[in-house]
């Protein structure tokens, strides 16, 4: 299911932006979590959450020549209002979502970490 990303805009990049912590096409703020999708940039506050895990899948790309296995990590945020956001951490970024997680797990203690 698609969803209006409008509300997670973000109109402006201040120091919190600056200071976030990457992981893979993820940041994580003081307060928010921020990332891109195309030029633009979204975040989310991290009080709305109330879990995060993470979600591996195995693709197989076909070329001309040949053809590779890629595992894309990404990140899921269960909000308090029900919704599903699904974050792109990057591809074979396995060592980055496990540090994401564990890091959003240190900072903000009330989110759950696990799929339930």
């Amino acid at each position: 299911m698609l969803m209006n990303l409008k509300q997670w805009l973000c109109e402006y990049r201040g120091p919190e932006y600056d200071h976030a912590l990457p992981f893979g096409n993820v940041r994580l703020g003081g307060k928010r979590l921020f990332w891109k999708n195309g030029l633009k940039l979204y975040h989310v506050e991290l009080d709305t959450v109330r879990r995060a895990y993470r979600q591996e899948e195995n693709v197989y790309g076909r070329l001309c020549c040949g053809g590779r296995s890629y595992v894309i990590h990404r990140l899921v945020l269960c909000l308090e209002d029900g919704r599903q956001l699904t974050l792109h951490i990057g591809d074979d970024e396995r060592a980055a979502a496990e540090a994401l997680l564990t890091a959003i797990a240190e900072r903000f203690p009330h989110i759950a970490i696990g799929k339930e």
